[in-house]
């Protein structure tokens, strides 16, 4: 078990006996304190988060986040902001026993979730300008030594054969099979992003790593699609407003990297079998067949 500040140093002490940032928060007993001292400023399924003194925050995440989780978001964000992509300045990590923490700067913004849902005149500017961010992610140098976890299997398609025939699912297969290999963020959905003086920042890198880059968008494409924009909306306008907000998305994202269009509507449509599950059942079902449906007129086109 361990602790590293960004520098690479151990935390407690760089070279020359000087004090790193990751200093004010280590030693037995720093999860305690942050969360007798911070003001508690969210709950996730992975952890908490603490507002501290001197702009910080803190994650103090739960006993089941897996150390790799915690490696991966400071990892991840600490490549991600060395090349320019805008989120959080991680400082210091911990994964000591109890200690299990990420120390990094306060990144104060509304969510693009809650923007997505109160100003639907705007969506689509929005969603095109994630669509630019998440290109940028996809040009930071991919890390060799960490996978980005897509359940994937040999043959990813075979989640399609329910909706599709088998000669249509083996020409997908083989469109995917060529997949630019990258870094990705693995789940860059709205709730992730904040909107600060109008810049997109970044957050929860947890799940980021090496993998199709394609597919890191379609994961994007599959939250959109799956979500819920106010409890008065009709049902057949949501379907709508997703749609076009996905489609705004792909398009930008298309034309700021040069990758196809096809291919992210492929893995979006594997994506909504798998990932899913937050929807009722005969929405779900129906998405899928929609999307398995435009898969098989793109290969007709």
């Amino acid at each position: 078990m361990y602790a590293l500040s960004l520098n690479g140093w151990p935390a407690g002490g760089g070279q020359d006996g000087d004090v790193r940032p990751g200093d004010l928060w280590s030693g037995p007993g720093a999860a305690g304190a942050i969360a007798a001292t911070g003001v508690e400023l969210g709950r996730g399924e992975k952890g908490v988060i603490y507002g501290l003194p001197g702009g910080k925050v803190a994650k103090v995440f739960l006993d089941d986040a897996p150390d790799a989780h915690l490696e991966q978001e400071f990892r991840g964000a600490a490549a991600a902001r060395s090349h320019g992509v805008p989120t959080w300045t991680v400082e210091r990590l911990s994964v000591e026993g109890p200690e299990r923490f990420i120390v990094g700067s306060f990144e104060p913004g509304v969510p693009l979730a809650s923007l997505l849902r109160a100003r639907p005149h705007a969506a689509a500017g929005l969603m095109r300008r994630l669509a630019a961010v998440h290109a940028d992610i996809h040009r930071v140098p991919a890390q060799p030594h960490r996978r980005w976890r897509l359940p994937l299997g040999p043959d990813p398609t075979a989640v399609l054969r329910p909706f599709l025939p088998r000669s249509t699912i083996e020409r997908l297969a083989e469109i995917i099979r060529g997949s630019e290999v990258g870094f990705g963020h693995g789940d860059l959905a709205p709730a992730n992003v904040h909107c600060r003086d109008g810049e997109l920042v970044v957050l929860d890198w947890g799940r980021s790593g090496r993998g199709p880059m394609t597919a890191d968008v379609a994961q994007t494409c599959m939250t959109v699609l799956s979500a819920r924009f106010g409890a008065t909306t009709p049902a057949w306008l949501h379907l709508r407003y997703r749609r076009a907000l996905v489609d705004a998305y792909v398009a930008a994202y298309t034309a700021a990297s040069g990758r196809s269009a096809f291919e992210i509507r492929i893995w979006t449509a594997i994506a909504m079998v798998r990932n899913g599950a937050r929807m009722p059942p005969g929405r779900r079902k129906a998405a899928v067949e929609s999307e398995a449906r435009r898969c098989a007129r793109g290969l007709a086109a």
